[in-house]
């Protein structure tokens, strides 16, 4: 099938949405919700079937955030059904400092850098926050969605569009939106064949010519560690263990370890990485620490829950083990130069984990109300302080002797599911084939190099609508998760089930998150919505249609 031009309705759309503000856990999310319902009310087949479009609210959410579900039914009669994605909540402006009154004015910010970066690139560039991660995006599904309106005689089933909040925080947006999804699906009878995430991409290298489009996304992990030492006066410090010095050593053998990066299908995740590392103590004093922790940042691609917790397992006898071997060895040293006999400290340890622990104590304690069943979107403080409090209300339960110094490791929220997709199934193949045509198909008709990889490089909302874990997996998540069901919930087991096929094809820009954050113009404009609607024609195409048949795409007109 052939395409009209998006170009210049989806740069339009792109710069209005990008002129309101979404930020992340703000009212502007809720205001910027119902824009995207008053748009889509704009499309005459919207104003006509105005029950298409429903709010999903995010339960007990105390800005009252919503995501949008809005579909189109084919003419044809089909339960096959895509579903494009894509969130509308953005990263706060403070880093563009005296430009931050800019930051949402695409025209005049890409105007004053068009001014201070003439570098001679011939290419078309916006720049503006959000409007790579994920505006534009967006703003190209709604086109779509509205080009298939406009279109209903040439596609079966129904294409079914989902926008999403706080996915710059922990998705829960998404979560609470996936179960809406489910349902759904079971009350329309709607049969999910593939979902199309419009999520930013970019380049993989300096100087990288090619554009990519990712089947499957990463998985998250953020595997914490509990540390328990032995206290002392600090003119005896050989009489205690300082768990700073422990926390310190497995950073020093976690921290961008490439060793400990997950590779699949040749695929490599980034190393892991510190996000967080502190001791208890609250105030000062002369006693060495004797409690601390940390947490990484640890990405998936095919290694399991246990599988990670076991490694992270090694890991800590590894750096306790060298940490005794170090203050022995600067203990041996300090009697030599005082002239006192030297006695080997010796201590019994203890590496557990978090579902170790709780069998140790009998059970996990009572949270305190005010912290238990409230969803995450409530919780003022820090979710990872409040996961580390439960560990360590469990740890005092659990009955190990004040002089067993004790590592205790655990996985605290936000967790994200990885989705791996081999093309072993019938559903993934043949959406992995409509993928590859229309990637194929773009490549020819605007001279591009677009190229397929497995995973999504970054966590995004893909991740609650699949997950590639066994049962065993699944368990081990819950189990072994501080402030499972309390702080961090989601239906794992059905989400297994859904096994719902996953590509991210999105814009291409640069510096997501940051200052000068921007997007290519015609490439995402044009091309990425030519190959998503390309993508959606053959999962849902009519078998008696002719091949050749063009797709009309009649003028977008956003501008009232």
């Amino acid at each position: 099938m052939k395409f009209n031009s998006f170009y210049d309705d989806v740069k339009e759309l792109t710069i209005d949405l990008v002129e309101t503000p979404s930020i992340v856990r703000t009212k502007g999310e809720v205001v910027f919700g119902e824009k995207v319902i008053s748009k889509l009310m704009e499309i005459p087949y919207f104003k006509l079937n105005p029950t298409n479009i429903r709010k999903i609210p995010i339960p007990d959410d105390k800005w009252n955030r919503f995501s949008v579900v809005a579909w189109v039914d084919g003419l044809e009669t089909s339960d096959d059904t895509v579903l494009l994605l894509s969130h509308y909540d953005t990263v706060p402006v403070e880093d563009y400092g005296q430009l931050k009154e800019l930051a949402f004015n695409p025209n005049e910010l890409t105007k004053h850098y068009h001014r201070e970066n003439n570098t001679g690139d011939n290419r078309e560039w916006l720049y503006g926050r959000g409007i790579l991660d994920m505006k534009s995006g967006l703003a190209m599904n709604i086109a779509v969605l509205k080009a298939y309106t406009e279109n209903r005689d040439t596609f079966k089933g129904q294409l079914v569009f989902l926008t999403c909040p706080d996915e710059e925080a922990i998705g829960i947006g998404a979560i609470t939106a996936s179960r809406s999804i489910r349902d759904l699906a079971k009350e329309k009878n709607f049969n999910y064949v593939g979902l199309i995430n419009s999520d930013y991409t970019t380049a993989r290298y300096p100087g990288d010519p090619s554009r990519y489009v990712y089947y499957g996304t990463i998985g998250k992990y953020l595997v914490s560690f509990y540390i328990k030492g032995i206290p002392s006066h600090v003119g005896e410090v050989f009489r205690g263990l300082d768990s700073n010095l422990i926390s310190s050593e497995l950073v020093r053998q976690v921290d961008l370890n490439t060793e400990l990066c997950d590779e699949l299908d040749g695929e490599i995740t980034p190393p892991p990485v510190t996000l967080k590392q502190k001791d208890l103590k609250t105030s000062y004093d002369v006693q060495s620490p004797f409690l601390s922790h940390l947490y990484f940042n640890v990405y998936s691609h095919g290694k399991t829950s246990q599988e990670i917790i076991a490694e992270m397992k090694r890991v800590a006898k590894n750096a306790i083990d060298e940490v005794l071997q170090k203050v022995n060895k600067e203990y041996k040293k300090y009697c030599e130069k005082k002239n006192l006999p030297f006695h080997s400290i010796n201590y019994k340890t203890n590496i557990l984990t978090y579902e170790d622990l709780v069998k140790l104590s009998g059970g996990i304690p009572d949270i305190q109300g005010s912290q238990r069943n409230t969803t995450l979107v409530q919780q003022e403080r820090d979710l990872h302080e409040i996961s580390m409090e439960i560990v360590q209300r469990t740890f005092n339960k659990a009955g190990i002797k004040d002089d067993e110094p004790t590592i205790v490791i655990y996985l605290a929220p936000p967790f994200f599911p990885r989705i791996y997709m081999d093309g072993q199934t019938e559903k993934q193949r043949c959406f992995m084939e409509a993928v590859e045509e229309s990637i194929k198909e773009a490549n020819e008709e605007f001279n591009e190099q677009i190229e397929s990889r497995k995973f999504y490089p970054f966590i995004s909302d893909m991740s609650w609508f699949g997950i590639s874990e066994d049962e065993d997996s699944c368990a081990s998540i819950q189990n072994n998760m501080a402030g499972w069901d309390s702080l961090f919930s989601v239906e794992l087991e059905t989400m297994r089930q859904m096994d719902l096929p996953v590509v991210n094809i999105g814009p291409y820009g640069f510096d997501a998150h940051g200052q000068k954050e921007r997007v290519e113009a015609y490439y995402s404009f044009e091309v990425v919505p030519a190959m998503i609607s390309k993508t959606i024609s053959k999962m849902l195409s009519i078998k008696e249609a002719k091949p050749d048949v063009e797709l009309s795409l009649p003028s977008v007109d956003f501008s009232s």
